[in-house]
């Protein structure tokens, strides 16, 4: 499919047109709402947002399968550029078919023959609108843009396999007097095996199937008993509430709409 093909396809630029226009509006209302219910608590907050990223993530397939109706209210129709056919000429201009004009009389023009009239059977197309080129244009930049974030993602996701294994086992004696008060006063709650690296500026906590908590060295012996107490509560409730997940897909929706500056806002309001 050539560049000049795809910049033509108006099947195209309405797809581009109705993601833009509809997930800019999506955007504008959570912006409000987040205004809104800005004093809500941290889970209202967290339910928001991962419904947000729900709904962007999945309207690029809902735009592209189940669009709406062309008079329908959430779409834009774009119309593809009209065909002037020779044969749409009036009756008194229309070309004779087989030696007899439209009126009956045998044809006087000399020098014509079927091959003339299929020659002109065959439609004349208009220009493409330049609003569909610029369109298309604006799609292509798009898909180029969300490639590139995407695939800074699949690199931060190799480099977090490579960095699991530099991971040192944080062997401190208060640890696991630590542990038995957590869970015993936090029966609910489970922590991961604790490491420490010196790749890290601040405390973290990833991994779905084997989660971990990673600090930096430097912050290992520094820490007190109630700050080990509660690090090791705040990021073993970021495990179990699946912030990481969420993290996740926020990352793959900032990626799908990069150019769209309310997203970059949004995200960085509710990050996790």
């Amino acid at each position: 499919m050539s560049t000049i093909f795809i910049l033509a396809n108006p099947r195209m630029a309405e797809i581009v047109l109705n993601l833009a226009v509809q997930s800019i509006f999506i955007l504008v209302v959570s912006w409000v709402l987040s205004v809104l219910f800005k004093k809500a608590s941290a889970p209202w907050r967290s339910a928001g947002l991962f419904s947000l990223i729900l709904i962007l993530t999945v309207w690029p397939l809902k735009i592209l399968f189940f669009p709406a109706s062309p008079g329908g209210l959430y779409r834009i129709p774009i119309e593809s550029p009209a065909s002037i056919s020779t044969n749409s000429r009036s009756p008194e201009t229309a070309a004779p078919r087989n030696g007899i004009p439209v009126d009956g009389h045998m044809n006087a023009t000399p020098g014509y023959s079927q091959d003339t009239e299929k020659k002109s059977a065959f439609p004349i197309a208009q220009p493409v609108p330049m609003a569909i080129i610029i369109i298309n244009a604006f799609g292509l930049i798009w898909i180029a843009g969300t490639l590139f974030f995407l695939g800074r993602i699949f690199y931060g996701m190799a480099f977090l396999a490579g960095f699991r294994g530099s991971l040192k086992r944080v062997k401190d004696p208060r640890l696991d007097e630590i542990l038995s008060e957590i869970k015993s006063g936090i029966p609910s709650i489970e922590i991961p095996p604790v490491f420490s690296s010196p790749a890290v500026n601040s405390p973290l906590a990833f991994g779905l199937k084997q989660p971990r908590i990673v600090l930096p060295e430097i912050l290992v012996l520094r820490l007190s008993r109630s700050e080990w107490r509660s690090l090791l509560i705040h990021e073993a409730a970021h495990l179990r509430h699946r912030d990481q997940l969420a993290g996740m897909f926020q990352r793959i929706v900032t990626s799908l709409y990069w150019w769209n500056p309310l997203v970059h806002h949004l995200s960085a309001k509710y990050s996790v």
